[in-house]
């Protein structure tokens, strides 16, 4: 986002000190090529969500096994209003969901890592934390059992 380039944010995530890492995930339908799916999208958002979930689920299971288990998510964006997508994805993750209603995600990301790049002595987790707007916080829910289910069977699928 923000004309900043992927390979560089991971970059610096990676070699930021200390053991508390940040992933941050910026959807804008402003990007070309956004509207390829938008079928899909409209006509089964949740089974797109959830499968999303799953894979990012996956994703955390790689963190977890080399010692980095997550302790939570940060979202933010517009579908933080929603009360059904962040539910979805702390159910889906077992952990909880810092929900923050920043309107301007991209250049919240941007401005976080540059301030990253001037501020070398701080970590990113400080960085953040002193930029972050006010939030919500979503625990898993009732479905999460119906979901570790799905998500196992997802796993499986992907041999995971």
């Amino acid at each position: 986002g923000a004309g900043f380039p992927t390979w560089r944010k991971w970059d610096i995530c990676r070699e930021a000190p200390g053991t508390t890492k940040y992933m941050i995930c910026n959807v804008s339908e402003g990007d070309p090529g956004a509207f390829m799916n938008r079928s899909l999208i409209e006509s089964d958002p949740h089974a797109v969500l959830e499968g999303l979930v799953c894979e990012l689920a996956r994703t955390l299971g790689f963190l977890s096994k080399a010692d980095l288990p997550p302790a939570r998510l940060v979202m933010t964006g517009g579908a933080t209003a929603s009360s059904v997508t962040p539910q979805i994805i702390a159910d889906i993750t077992s952990l909880p969901l810092i929900c923050c209603s920043e309107a301007d995600t991209s250049a919240f990301g941007a401005a976080v890592i540059a301030r990253s790049l001037i501020e070398t002595d701080t970590d990113l987790a400080t960085i953040s934390q002193r930029a972050a707007p006010a939030a919500r916080t979503i625990q898993p829910g009732a479905d999460a059992t119906v979901y570790e289910m799905i998500l196992t069977e997802y796993l499986a699928r992907r041999g995971a």
